[in-house]
């Protein structure tokens, strides 16, 4: 298993990922490449897509793995292009075809069942897609060889292949998206730590964003005491929870600790504020 492999879902709808976006960006690379193998971890017939940097181009690549998960009873073949199109953007695309043999019933309907034979995928391919791409990095006769990033893989798919994305991230396990019945799949905590610190790179930009519409706005600031850190004062907005959220530091402060001051925000960054008192004439003014 990879070390620290993160697993972002992106559920991406065939044929319209690419004309979604109104302002599509260019491709990081003009050149891709393809090439077919078996996976000995569960003898998938896997398409792998990839991209090529120019002759010239001196710089060292390591590529995120991007694992595509098929519809049911759709054949890889179908997603070349799409494939190709996600490689050029600076992914190592596994498209494999996945068989399956199951049967599926129905509580409410006793006595029948349905059997299914064919392509359909399922989240233990995630596992062994990610077994597979390090063995693949580290064989020296591989095309991959010492460009995989180990640390993301990307999930998309289409159809059922979508459904697999979620119930993989939630780990609720539900058949026939895990198999076989009754199953328990488990994302590893190095997944899921690295899940976390992408959250927590989302949750940043919408900080900041949210702070930057503080910024000339008066504040009521309850002061907190000195930051040796900042060799400042500290404070927080009603908002801010201790230990959980920012705080805003304080410039030009003379206040003792406790007291509700307000303050002019006059600086954003991606969780705290830097205000400086002012007086509550210029409060009520603002």
């Amino acid at each position: 298993m990879m070390k620290k492999a993160l697993v972002i879902m992106l559920i991406l709808m065939f044929f319209s990922v690419f004309t979604a976006v109104a302002e599509q960006p260019e491709p990081a690379f003009t050149e891709t490449a393809l090439y077919s193998t078996t996976m000995p971890q569960n003898n998938d017939e896997t398409d792998i897509y990839y991209p090529v940097p120019a002759a010239d181009d001196s710089a060292s690549y390591t590529f995120p793995v991007a694992l595509f998960l098929q519809g049911g009873r759709v054949n890889k073949s179908y997603f070349s292009e799409f494939a190709e199109k996600l490689a050029a953007y600076g992914f190592i695309v596994v498209v494999p075809n996945h068989d399956a043999d199951f049967t599926l019933t129905d509580p409410d309907y006793p006595g029948i069942e349905i059997d299914f034979v064919g392509f359909f995928p399922e989240n233990q391919q995630i596992p062994d897609v990610l077994d597979f791409m390090s063995a693949e990095n580290d064989t020296a006769a591989s095309p991959l060889f010492g460009i995989v990033n180990k640390d993301i893989m990307v999930l998309t798919g289409h159809s059922f292949g979508s459904a697999v994305t979620i119930d993989a991230i939630q780990e609720t396990c539900e058949f026939p998206l895990c198999r076989p019945e009754g199953s328990i799949f488990t994302l590893p905590e190095e997944v899921k730590a690295e899940r976390r610190d992408i959250l927590m790179e989302f949750q940043k930009d919408i900080a900041l964003r949210k702070n930057q519409e503080r910024v000339g706005k008066v504040e009521p600031v309850l002061v907190e005491g000195f930051d040796p850190e900042n060799y400042l004062m500290t404070g927080r907005l009603a908002s801010q929870a201790p230990d959980i959220d920012g705080q805003v530091i304080l410039e030009k402060c003379e206040v003792e600790p406790g007291e509700i001051v307000p303050v002019l925000i006059n600086q954003a960054a991606d969780y705290d504020l830097v205000g400086e008192p002012v007086s509550k004439a210029t409060s009520h003014e603002s």
